[in-house]
């Protein structure tokens, strides 16, 4: 992998020779080769959190750092389930991505996050060359979930909350339109190892991955998505079906998503989870340099997980409350407050964690 990233920057390098305004056309094409998917997979876009890039030569350099202290209010024990360890601070993220066109029209994407092991998040070739169809080959982002293919940056909770029902990462080919191709819809299909990131394939059979969004075209920033996975796994086949829907406007967000996990190791006790999130958007009526946005949130989520005993016996459904603000000392740099509460109270469980974290997105 070394090697092809190197090979993929010294392609990039040559490119620029083309010259500034072939090298500013292939940097400003390449958006869509940078983020998974953008329109079959994100909610309408607001204008915060979408980082200033570094440009080197051809070379696009984007990345963010999450900072959090998370703390327990209550009686309750160190470790907690779903936030990590209590009652300490944490370098949550430190990713960095790097671009650019091996050639117009076919661009490459490496991207690492520092804090886990192994780094490698990211490493694909995008072919554009068909508006309508194109094409992705390495580790991507696989095409389902509005809330697990939001960028981190742009999410308004403290943390995603259906991962545990949602493919992530995982080394396949992709076709996709990064635009609607038709009366608002745009689609993403994926052909998967459906083991992972960073990981061999463990059986010969192959994961497929599908997402479909439509952007209603009589309701502005409203869209609809919905998704499918099915694979057989070494314990026998997996199906996953999900549904989403978002508005998004200037001054609000509104998000719904369900999804649905059936495994064969557990025949009868499909895994369920579902949120709704809403949010307010306060903006001053002129610049303020130290003031460019806050947000309001609130969200309720629940989920059902027969396979993790940390939830209950099989059929316990765990749901927490959840309210903060989001505050924007400019469209880059973001500070966050969250409280959690939980609906049921689990053992060693915090009567309400707190949560902030400072972020910065260049």
């Amino acid at each position: 992998m070394p090697v092809l990233a190197f090979s993929l920057l010294l392609a990039s390098l040559s490119a620029g020779q083309l010259g500034p305004s072939m090298s500013a056309q292939s940097a400003a094409s390449d958006v869509s080769a940078t983020t998974p998917v953008r329109a079959a997979t994100d909610p309408p876009q607001g204008d915060a959190d979408q980082p200033s890039a570094i440009h080197i030569g051809p070379l696009r350099l984007t990345g963010y750092l999450q900072a959090d202290g998370v703390f327990g209010l209550g009686e309750h024990d160190h470790a907690t389930i779903d936030h990590g360890p209590l009652d300490s601070f944490r370098v949550r993220r430190a990713r960095l991505s790097v671009n650019g066109d091996i050639v117009p029209g076919v661009g490459w994407t490496v991207g690492v996050d520092l804090v886990q092991s192994p780094v490698l998040l990211d490493a694909y070739i995008t072919m554009r060359q068909v508006p309508a169809a194109n094409i992705r080959v390495g580790q991507f982002l696989a095409p389902y979930s509005l809330e697990r293919l939001a960028s981190e940056p742009r999410n308004m909770a403290y943390e995603r909350i259906l991962d545990r029902f949602v493919p992530g990462r995982d080394i396949g080919i992709m076709v996709f339109s990064p635009e609607p191709i038709w009366k608002g819809l745009a689609y993403a299909v994926a052909l998967v190892n459906g083991a992972g990131q960073n990981v061999h394939d463990n059986n010969a059979a192959k994961d497929w991955v599908g997402r479909v969004t439509w952007k209603v075209p009589a309701i502005a920033g409203v869209t609809i998505g919905a998704n499918a996975q099915s694979g057989e796994e070494p314990g026998g086949r997996r199906t996953r079906v999900g549904a989403d829907i978002a508005l998004d406007s200037e001054h609000y967000h509104v998000a719904a998503e369900w999804q649905r996990q059936t495994e064969a190791s557990q025949p009868g006790m499909p895994g369920t989870g579902s949120y709704l999130m809403v949010a307010r958007r306060f903006r001053p009526d002129a610049p303020r340099p130290e003031f460019y946005m806050a947000e309001l949130v609130g969200r309720i989520f629940a989920v059902r997980d027969p396979a993790d005993a940390l939830l209950g016996p099989p059929g316990t459904t765990h749901g927490e409350w959840e309210v903060g603000i989001n505050y924007y000392f400019a469209k880059s740099i973001k500070a966050t407050a969250h409280f959690l509460t939980p609906i049921a109270r689990r053992a060693g469980e915090p009567r309400t964690t707190f949560a902030t974290r400072l972020q910065v997105v260049f």
